[in-house]
């Protein structure tokens, strides 16, 4: 009930972003079916990086109790390094969908050394529209049918 009321209320703007970043992502097509959405944010959890082994586990756990014959992740993270780490450790008939905050976002993160309260610069840099843009996503990652 409450999440129902969060998203019936939703900005116009929001909405907007959303349907953007929808079609960025999946394009004319539509969400492709049996979507898993995986999450991966270990940049400021160092105890969880690097172990992408373990969304690749929930994945095919995810595919061996649902019976899917085509596997879709959509890939929801900022770090450039989890995507190249779970592109090695998928199969290559999975099929990779980037969230589009993450390539959005990655010209801001790239060849960026870390730095004391790195994110506040950012954030002024981008003058908070990285805000809209994880609102979108998240609005187009509630189209997965799993999540891992």
């Amino acid at each position: 009930g409450a999440m129902e009321f969060l998203i019936s209320s939703v900005s116009q703007l929001v909405v907007q972003e959303a349907e953007r970043q929808h079609r960025a992502v999946f394009g004319d097509n539509g969400v492709p079916p049996n979507l898993i959405a995986v999450h991966v944010r270990w940049g400021d959890k160092g105890m969880e990086w690097p172990r992408i082994i373990k969304f690749v586990t929930a994945i095919e756990t995810v595919v061996k109790v649902k019976e899917l014959e085509s596997v879709h992740i959509l890939l929801c993270t900022e770090d450039p390094i989890a995507e190249e780490e779970l592109r090695r450790a998928t199969h290559a008939s999975w099929n990779i969908y980037l969230d589009h905050f993450y390539t959005e976002f990655l010209p801001f993160r790239i060849n960026r050394t870390v730095v004391f309260n790195g994110p506040s610069y950012i954030t002024q840099e981008l003058e908070g529209k990285h805000k809209l843009w994880a609102l979108g996503s998240s609005l187009v990652a509630i189209k997965a049918n799993y999540w891992c």
